[in-house]
Order: structure tokens, then C-alpha cells, then sequence
């Protein structure tokens, strides 16, 4: 950057010279430089749009919460930014990481901008107290832990801070100055300010951090959603872990559950004491934090009496049935004596077998239940739900046997025929478990919930549904792995009828029965109807259907130009040019190759019926 000298004109064209105007001014950055950073970034935030991560880390914290739709985008800002900064994809890097290596590959920026990138890498979230504001120009801030102070500059529409407020986000270098990222909470009240700075320092002694900026930045996003919503989450009550790994169990597990925290904080109290009890007793070795920590969601579904299956469990989880139950195997025995003399003050069934029959299996309890007199159908359906969990994580031989036994107990529990159907291998027989789950749904359900027009709107919101459902959309893949194509789809927009949110993705299979079927202007208004024609599964079937319904050459030519720009890679598996790998991978990146081979693996065999002069005619052009 070029000297001004004293009587020089002032670079900001006032007319007067440098020193009569603005020499004395703090801020060193000169505006294009300050412009260019500024527009770096916006673009780290919009870079955040291409990976899956950023949903997934979304949907664990906003999962069942009841916000606004004003609090909820601001709050998606806040995590968001924590996630940039915080968070390793794939690559074993952070977002941010990856934003600036690109950058810097690119060499599009100067290398004084391309050394304040660099600094951005370290962002972590900042409590920092306001110590002093000039208008105009600046505000002063202290640091909570460190008492670092450092200057911000003062954004234009920047609203008048008053000192003693206590901000809350991530700071970018600037230069001499920092930049909150993308903006900063205010705590205006020196009560609650003081209140959360002194919070902040007990749980930071409390914690086994020696480094106050990794302790915030892993705290950050539920003290901000606390502060935000009230989630409630008791976090004065952390404990001293033996292990790091123990901890991340417990983090895992709250984050995943965030939605639920309000209204059972009692219970999650519990949880935390129960398994610090287990920590200490078992001494466990944990290789995968994700299967205890789906252990104990696992857990709270049965004390809860919620009806959610160990399979959505583990895969919320990414971890199998059987490392799931087999942990939980090994709670129960540790904690014998536990369970009941935490949970005795939980509004739960009594006689629950998770509280009171400890000493027995679900199985064992069947047995009992099953001979007795005792005809109490809440408790029975209870123990049938129990067997079913068991059966997931059990040998076939004893997988059926435990079926059998919760339908003995009830003959309405659709997943118990769900799962002899799922077990089949002859197609038929399948088939025929499926319809006796269907059945079983609707008697469980009763003809009044299917009279109701509003349960028939959104049923998957009904818990009781969902067992109903899943017997239905199995039914409808037997039906068209069997060639009745014309029943499946039948079967599949009835679901759709019923739940228009299609939580279970009925549109995908629905889509592949119509091109079959010949219904191709069909298949193209599903895609429309769900608004799919952006995502990369919409744009490429969007123009596999106009291929088939002999669209003019320019219309294709601009849908493939549309799909490309989504994702490039998947021509070159659609031309053959590729060829899928062995094992088709379960994650990937928005706009990656993984995400291409995930599409063609499932939709390649439809691309595939199309003759080859007309796949030539459209599609090598492109490839």
C-alpha cells in the first residue's frame, strides 16, 4: 500500500490534506482492501451451502423445536457460522480451512488479503465486554478469559453499544481491527451479563480444558441456543470426566436431542448422572462414541413409552442395531440398581420393565405376561414394542421367536409382520407379511382415526402411524420388484395422499414406477410438484423424463445445461465413460463425484433403457 505523506491530498477526496484529515484517524485499512475482505466474507458463507454437514448439524439442533420463523434464520446465522469455523467435514478440515486453501490456489487476491485469510483459520467464538466506543469509528472490546482488548470497526448502521454489553461471535482478523462474523449478539443487561461471564468462568474451571478458546468453541452453540430460546440445557452441572471420550458420549447425545431438553430437564440430569456412574463403574473402552450415545437415545425412548424404532435409531446414529442393543445389554446389568432410584419421580408406567422387572428380559417378561391372567393391553403392547427392539440385534432363529411372541402379545403391532417381511426371501411371502402388517396398522389406528381428514393430511406427524406406513411403502416395493408396477404406484400415491410432507421418500421410488409404467408426464409433475427441479436427483430426472417425452432439442439442451452446473459428474457415469465402484459410497458433498455415483446407482438403470442413438444424440454432447 502506497505511503500518503502529511501534506499530500487525502486519499478519502475530501479536498483537504492528510494531516488536517484524516492522519489521526485509526483505521489503517484503506477502503478497497476493507471492501475486498468484506466480500470474503460473505463468500465463506455461502461457500458453508455446499456441504451436508451443515444440514446435519441443523437439523440436530432445531429438530422439534417450536421457533418463529425470524428467531429460527437468526439463530441458523449463529450455528452456521460455529460450524465454518468448528466443525471437520470429510476431509478431516475445517470449512474454512478449505475456503482459504482455495483461495490462496487461486492467487486472485493480494498477499496482504491472502495473509488475513490465513488468520481466519484459527477463528473461534468470542465472549468479549465492551470497554470503550468511538462513534463513528471504532468500539473496544476485552475479552472475558484472556482480557485481550482489540478494536472492531464500527460498521455503518451500527447500532450505539453501550459499555458494559457483552457480545457474543466469531472475530476476523481485519487487519489491526476484527470483524464480528457474520454479526454479534448483544447482552445488553449487566445483570445477565455478569450472570453468563461468570457462568462462563465456573464451567470453564469445572471442565478439563486447559484452553479457554477450545472450551467456547465447544460450548458455543448450545449457550447461544440457550440464550436465544431458553432450551433450558443445564450446563453447571458438567462432570469431570475420566476420559475425553466419555464426554463426547454425553455432548453427542445432547446435541442430537437438543429439541427435547425443554420440559425434561429433569430427566436429562439423570441421564448425565446415570452414565457418569456407568463411566465409573465399567470403565468402558469407547471406540465409537456414536453407539454409546445411541445407546442412551435409545434409552430415553423406552422411558419415554415413544414409539421409534432401533433401526431409525442407529442410522440417526450411524451405527449398527446390534452395537446398539448389545450397549444397552451391558447398562441395564450395570446399572441394576440405579435406574429405578433415579428415574422413580419420571412419569412412567410403573411396572415398566426398563424400572421394575431389571431382573428379567423382555423376553422372560413376555413368558410371564403371556400365561398370567393379567390382561392390562398398555402394559402388553408395551412388552411387544420391547421384543421388537430385541429382535433387531438378534440370530434369525431368535429373531423369530421374539416376533412371535409380541404378536401374541399384540396382534395388532404392524412392525412385528413388517420385520417377518423384511426377513423373506421368497418375494411372495414377503408380500404377504407386509399386507398382514397393513392390516395390523389400520386395526391398531381404528376406523375413527381414518374417518378424521385431518390425520390423513400429515400421518407420519402421528407416532401411531408410522408402523402402518412402513408396512405400506415395503408393500408397494414388493409389489413392484414383482412387476405389478401399476398396483405399486397405486399403493405409493395412496401414501402420498395420506403424508404430503413424504418423510419417507415414497416420490423417489414413485418416480422410477411411473417411467416404467410409461407415466412420464406423471413422473415429471412429481418432480414439480416437490420442487425438486434444483436439486440434483430433480434436474437429472427432469431430463431423462423430457428425453422420453421427445421434448425439443433445446429445452433438453437447457435442462442438461442446468444439471451439469449441479452436479458435473454424473454424465460421465451415465455415458459409461465411469464405472460405478463395488461399493457405492453412504456420504457425500452437494455437487460431489460420491453424490454422482449415488444417483446413477439408483437411477442409472432407468437412463439405461434409453436407446442408445437418442442417449448419444443428448447426452456425449455434454459430457
Amino acid at each position: 500500500m502506497t505511503q500518503v505523506g502529511r501534506n499530500d491530498s487525502c486519499p478519502c477526496s475530501s479536498g483537504k490534506k492528510y494531516k488536517k484529515c484524516c492522519m489521526n484517524k485509526v483505521i489503517p485499512l484503506d477502503s478497497l482492501m476493507e471492501k475486498e475482505l468484506e466480500q470474503l466474507k460473505e463468500e465463506l458463507y455461502n461457500w458453508s451451502s455446499n456441504y451436508y454437514e451443515v444440514e446435519q448439524v441443523l437439523d440436530g439442533y432445531f429438530a422439534n423445536q417450536d421457533i418463529d420463523e425470524e428467531t429460527l434464520d437468526f439463530l441458523t446465522l449463529i450455528i452456521v457460522s460455529w460450524v465454518i469455523f468448528s466443525v471437520t467435514v470429510t476431509s478431516g478440515k475445517t470449512m474454512v480451512e478449505e475456503f482459504v486453501e482455495e483461495k490462496k490456489s487461486r492467487a486472485s487476491h493480494r498477499s496482504s488479503v491472502l495473509a488475513l485469510l490465513e488468520q481466519w483459520k484459527n477463528t473461534a467464538p468470542s465472549f468479549a465486554s465492551v470497554v470503550s466506543i468511538k462513534i463513528g469509528e471504532w468500539i473496544e472490546i476485552e475479552d472475558v478469559f484472556s482480557s485481550k482488548q482489540s478494536k472492531i470497526i464500527w460498521e455503518e448502521g451500527d447500532e450505539i453499544l453501550n459499555v458494559g454489553s457483552l457480545l457474543i461471535g466469531h472475530l476476523l482478523p481485519f487487519g489491526t481491527f476484527e470483524s464480528y462474523f457474520p454479526f454479534y449478539v448483544e447482552i445488553t443487561d449487566d445483570n445477565e451479563s455478569q450472570s453468563i461471564i461468570s457462568l462462563l468462568h465456573e464451567l470453564f474451571k469445572k471442565s478439563d480444558k486447559k484452553d479457554s478458546t477450545e472450551f467456547v468453541r465447544e460450548l458455543y452453540p448450545d449457550l447461544l441456543m440457550e440464550l436465544v430460546v431458553g432450551t433450558k440445557q443445564s450446563l453447571t452441572d458438567f462432570i469431570e470426566w475420566d476420559k475425553p471420550s466419555y464426554q463426547e458420549v454425553m455432548e453427542l447425545f445432547l446435541q442430537k436431542n437438543v429439541g427435547l431438553i425443554s420440559g425434561n430437564e429433569q430427566f436429562i440430569e439423570n441421564v448425565i448422572v446415570l452414565w457418569s456412574i456407568f463411566c465409573e463403574k465399567e470403565k468402558p473402552i469407547i471406540r465409537k462414541v456414536e453407539v454409546y450415545a445411541s445407546m442412551l437415545h435409545y434409552f430415553m425412548v423406552l422411558i419415554h413409552d415413544e414409539y421409534v424404532t432401533q433401526k431409525e435409531i442407529a442410522e440417526k446414529y450411524g451405527v449398527s442395531v446390534h452395537a446398539m442393543v448389545r450397549a444397552l445389554d451391558k447398562w441395564d446389568n450395570v446399572l441394576r440398581e440405579e435406574i429405578p432410584a433415579f428415574l422413580a419421580g419420571e412419569s412412567v408406567d410403573g411396572e415398566n420393565a426398563m424400572l421394575e422387572g431389571k431382573d428379567i428380559s423382555p423376553a422372560e417378561q413376555a413368558e410371564k405376561q403371556i400365561h398370567s391372567k393379567k390382561k392390562n393391553k398398555k402394559e402388553l403392547k408395551q412388552t411387544a414394542a420391547d421384543l421388537i427392539m430385541q429382535a433387531y440385534g438378534a440370530s434369525p432363529k431368535q429373531q423369530l421367536k421374539l416376533i412371535k411372541q409380541a404378536l401374541e402379545l399384540d396382534e395388532d403391532f404392524a412392525d412385528a409382520y413388517t420385520m417377518l417381511g423384511d426377513s423373506q426371501t421368497d418375494p411372495h411371502k414377503a408380500l404377504y407379511y407386509y399386507e398382514q402388517g397393513i392390516e395390523a396398522g389400520k386395526r391398531a389406528l381404528g376406523e375413527a382415526f381414518f374417518k378424521n381428514a385431518e390425520n390423513l393430511k400429515d400421518m407420519w406427524l402421528h407416532f401411531e402411524a408410522r408402523p402402518f406406513l412402513r408396512a405400506k411403502f415395503n408393500y408397494g416395493q414388493v409389489l413392484f420388484s414383482l412387476g405389478r408396477v401399476k398396483e405399486a404406484v397405486a399403493n405409493w400415491w395412496e401414501i402420498l395422499s395420506m403424508n404430503e410432507m413424504d418423510n419417507q421418500g415414497v416420490r423417489y421410488v414413485l418416480f422410477q414406477a411411473l417411467i416404467v409404467n410409461g407415466e412420464s408426464l406423471e413422473a415429471k409433475n412429481l418432480i414439480l410438484k416437490y420442487e425438486e427441479e434444483e436439486t440434483m436427483e430433480g434436474a437429472y430426472n427432469l431430463v431423462l423424463v423430457e428425453i422420453l417425452m421427445r421434448s425439443d432439442r433445446q429445452k433438453i439442451d437447457e435442462l442438461l445445461s442446468i444439471a451439469k452446473k449441479v452436479n458435473p459428474y454424473v454424465l460421465d457415469y451415465l455415458t459409461k465413460k465411469k464405472k460405478l465402484p463395488n461399493k457405492i459410497p453412504t456420504a457425500y458433498r452437494f455437487g460431489s463425484e460420491e453424490q454422482a455415483m449415488i444417483y446413477v446407482a439408483e437411477f442409472g438403470y432407468l437412463w439405461d433403457a434409453i436407446p442408445d442413438t437418442i442417449r448419444k444424440r443428448f447426452i456425449l454432447s455434454y459430457s
